[in-house]
C-alpha cells in the first residue's frame, strides 16, 4: 500500500508535497469564517459535553449520552477538548485532520488503479468537493469516508492486514449505518476468500470488533426513541432517490452562486449534468453485468472478490431499505444518506474510468463541471460561511435585538430558541429548545404544544423566546404563534428574520 511513497524520483515526491499543500490550503480557505455548524453537529457537541461530565464524575461508560447519534465523533471531540481546546476549536482541528487524511487516501486509491498522478489528483478533488458542497464539517461523514477508503485499500492489498482490519471494523460501526455495513461486507469477503480454519479465525476477530457498538446501543438511550412498524410506501421514495445518487452528490447547484442564469437555464443545466453523470458512472457497471453469472456460484464468488465495493453497496442499501420500511423516525432518502454509495462507486471505478476515457469530450465536460461547482462552493464558504456561522446569523436583526434585551435583563432570564446553537455561539448564553408543534421523531403533530408553553410561562422568573425564521425546530406558524402568545400577555417583538417573545 505504501510502495508509491518509496519512489526515489524527486519529481514524484514533489507532486505528493504539492498535492498535500493544496489540500491544506483549501481547508484553511473554506474554514476562513469558522467551521460549518449544523443541528446534528451541536447534538454531537452535547454528547461530547455529556462524555466529559461523566469522566469528571468518574463514569467511564456510554450511559448518559441520551441520543441515537453515533458516538465516535463526540468521543474524538472530547479527546481534543481534554487537551485544552474548546469544542468548536476541537471540531475545526479534527475536521482538518480528517480532511487531509481523506484526500491522501483518495489520492493513493486512485493512483494504485491508474498509476497516473493527474488522474489521481483530479479524482481526489472530485471526492473532496463533495464535502464542501454537501456537508457541514463538524459531521461524521468525512470520518466514515476515511474508513471506507482504508477498507478498500486493505481489501486490494495482498499483505496480511489483520490489525488494520480490526481497527477499521472496531471504529467504523460507531459512525452510522455505513460503518456497520463495512462489518458485514468484510464477513462476506472472508467467506468467499478464505478456507475453513483461517475463515473461522478472521470471523471470530471481526465479531469482537462489533462489541463496542453493541455496548453503546444497549447502554443509556443509545438506540434512540425509534420503534418498529411496517411502512412499504417509503420504498418508492428510496428507489427514486437511488437513481440520482451521483447527481445529488456531485452536481448540486443549491444556493451556489455559480452562473448568473435564470431558473429555467439552471434546471436545463442540471438535466445535462444528470446525463453526464449517469453516462460516466452507471453505464460501465451495466455494461459489465452478466446475467449468466447469477446462476454460477463460482462466477458470483469471483465477482465478489473483484468487486467488494458492490457488496458494500448492496448491504448498505439493504440497511436503508430496512430502516425506511420498519423503523419509525426520520431517515430521509437524501444525498447525505446515499453519499457513501457514491463515494464507494467513485473510489472503486471512477479513477480507471477517467483514465480509460480521458480523451472523451463528455468525460472532460463532466470533470470540468464538477470542479467548477466545487470551486464555486469553496468560494461561497470563504465569503459567507456555512451553517450557524454563516452571514445569515452573523448579521441577524433578531439576534442583535435579543443581545440588547438580554443585557437589560442582566442575564436573569431563561432563554428558549428554535436554534439555541446561535444563541450559544454569539450571545454566550445557554438556550433550551421550546415545545414543538410537530414531532419529527414520530412524524406527527404535537397537540400539547400550547399547554407546554403555558406551563413554561407559569414558572417563576423571566422567559425569552427567540424564533429565527426558517429554523429546523420552528415551533408553529408565526401568525398562529404570535396570536397565542399575545393572549398570554407576553410582549412580542417582530424582526425581519424572526420573532422575540418576552415575558413581563
Amino acid at each position: 500500500m505504501y510502495r508509491m511513497f518509496t519512489d526515489s524520483r524527486k519529481s514524484d515526491v514533489l507532486i505528493h508535497i504539492l498535492f498535500g499543500t493544496s489540500v491544506i490550503f483549501l481547508y484553511l480557505f473554506i474554514t476562513h469564517l469558522g467551521i460549518g455548524i449544523g443541528t446534528d453537529s451541536f447534538s454531537y457537541f452535547g454528547m461530547a459535553r455529556d462524555i466529559l461530565d461523566n469522566i469528571r464524575h468518574g463514569v467511564y461508560w456510554f450511559k448518559g449520552i441520551s441520543t441515537h447519534f453515533p458516538p465516535l465523533y463526540p468521543l474524538l471531540l472530547s479527546l481534543f477538548h481534554v487537551l485544552g481546546l474548546s469544542l468548536p476549536q476541537s471540531a475545526k482541528l479534527l475536521g482538518g485532520i480528517v480532511f487531509i487524511i481523506d484526500a491522501y487516501l483518495f489520492y493513493i486509491t486512485a493512483y494504485k488503479k491508474t498509476h497516473s498522478y493527474a488522474i489521481a489528483i483530479i479524482a481526489s478533488y472530485i471526492v473532496i468537493f463533495t464535502f464542501i458542497v454537501l456537508f457541514d464539517y463538524a459531521l461524521t461523514e468525512p470520518i466514515f469516508y476515511m474508513f471506507l477508503a482504508l477498507f478498500i485499500l486493505l481489501i486490494q492489498s495482498e499483505k496480511d492486514n489483520s490489525i488494520w482490519f480490526f481497527l477499521v471494523l472496531t471504529l467504523a460501526p460507531l459512525l452510522r449505518y455505513a460503518g456497520i455495513s463495512l462489518f458485514f461486507t468484510y464477513i462476506v469477503w472472508v467467506l468467499f476468500k478464505y478456507r475453513s480454519k483461517d475463515r473461522e479465525r478472521r470471523i471470530f476477530y471481526a465479531v469482537l470488533t462489533i462489541i463496542p457498538t453493541l455496548l453503546y446501543m444497549f447502554s443509556g438511550e443509545g438506540v434512540g426513541a425509534r420503534e418498529f412498524s411496517f411502512k412499504v410506501f417509503r420504498l418508492g421514495s428510496f428507489f427514486y432517490h437511488l437513481l440520482f445518487i451521483p447527481f445529488k452528490v456531485f452536481i448540486s447547484l443549491n444556493d451556489i452562486p455559480l452562473l448568473p442564469l435564470s431558473y429555467t437555464y439552471v434546471k436545463l443545466f442540471q438535466l445535462f449534468c444528470i446525463f453526464l453523470v449517469l453516462f460516466a458512472i452507471y453505464l460501465p457497471f451495466i455494461r459489465k453485468f452478466n446475467l449468466k453469472d447469477l446462476l454460477n456460484s463460482n462466477a458470483i464468488k469471483e465477482r465478489c472478490l473483484k468487486n467488494i465495493v458492490c457488496i458494500f453497496i448492496i448491504i448498505y442499501s439493504g440497511f436503508i431499505i430496512f430502516s425506511r420500511m420498519f423503523v419509525d423516525g426520520i431517515i430521509p432518502a437524501d444525498r447525505r444518506i446515499f453519499s457513501p454509495l457514491s463515494i464507494a462507486l467513485v473510489l472503486d471505478g471512477f479513477p480507471a474510468l477517467l483514465y480509460e476515457n480521458r480523451r472523451s469530450i463528455l468525460t472532460k465536460i463532466y470533470v470540468l463541471t464538477v470542479l467548477i461547482i466545487g470551486i464555486a462552493a469553496s468560494y461561497k464558504l470563504y465569503s459567507y460561511g456555512i451553517g450557524f456561522v454563516s452571514m445569515r446569523y452573523r448579521q441577524s436583526e433578531t439576534l442583535k435585538r435579543f443581545i440588547n434585551i438580554d443585557k437589560m435583563t442582566h442575564n436573569n432570564c431563561y432563554v428558549y430558541s428554535n436554534i439555541p446553537e446561535v444563541i450559544g455561539i454569539y450571545a454566550k448564553r445557554h438556550a433550551e429548545k421550546p415545545p414543538r408543534s410537530f414531532l419529527l421523531s414520530q412524524g406527527k403533530p404535537n397537540p400539547y404544544w400550547k399547554r407546554d408553553i403555558k406551563d413554561i410561562n407559569s414558572f417563576p422568573g423571566c422567559k425569552i423566546f427567540v424564533y429565527f425564521k426558517g429554523g429546523r425546530w420552528f415551533v408553529v406558524n408565526v401568525d398562529s404563534l404570535i396570536k397565542y402568545l399575545n393572549s398570554q400577555n407576553l410582549k412580542v417583538i417582530k424582526s425581519n428574520d424572526g420573532t422575540i417573545v418576552l415575558s413581563e
